[in-house]
């Protein structure tokens, strides 16, 4: 979201921008290079992965560190959506001072999820939906909502592109659309299972 941004403010050519992250649609919108209000199309959870039978107690607020002693995989946070959410839901678990230096932080969500599948890290976090792209991890435990600010996909119409984007838009938003969504492991929004 944060490459997609920067390159449309400095002129990459598209008519959409999509995001996983609200801030990088205000981004935009601030630059007023934006025509509409975005459109809020499809949400997402955050799960751990792990090659094996790995047990999380996400009560357990003295941390996993008595269970796990490898690397943690998850999307770099400090530029990439999956990874912003990932750090505020461990930091509110209070578990982010006991993995912070054994992060292994990926370009992207799917990078993550690649280090979990190979072993290179015992446990990651990652969206629902790439989770459910792998037959090689299992999920071990879903984040509760309440641990990170809403994960949610949003579409939002580039100046100039309004007749051009606004079909897409729509059809992002049908109620097949989002049965599709949902058959892929995401969520309706808002955040509704």
């Amino acid at each position: 979201s944060s490459t997609l941004a920067r390159q449309i403010e400095q002129g990459a050519p598209a008519d959409v921008f999509v995001s996983a992250n609200r801030d990088w649609v205000e981004y935009l919108e601030r630059r007023e290079l934006t025509s509409k209000e975005p459109v809020v199309f499809a949400s997402n959870a955050l799960v751990l992965v792990s090659r094996s039978d790995f047990e999380v107690d996400l009560s357990d607020r003295s941390g996993i560190l008595g269970r796990f002693d490898g690397r943690l995989a998850m999307a770099d946070p400090t530029h990439v959506p999956a990874g912003r959410y990932a750090r505020e839901a461990l930091l509110n678990l209070g578990w982010w001072d006991a993995v912070e230096k054994r992060l292994a932080s990926g370009s992207d969500v799917r990078a993550a999820l690649t280090y979990v599948e190979r072993g290179a890290c015992d446990l990651g976090v990652v969206y629902a939906s790439d989770a459910k792209l792998t037959q090689r991890i299992r999920v071990v435990a879903t984040l509760p909502d309440s641990l990170h600010s809403r994960i949610e996909y949003l579409a939002v119409p580039l100046k100039g592109s309004e007749q051009r984007s606004s079909s897409f838009i729509g059809y992002l938003s049908r109620d097949q659309t989002g049965d599709l969504l949902v058959a892929a492991g995401f969520r309706r929004p808002p955040c509704t299972n």
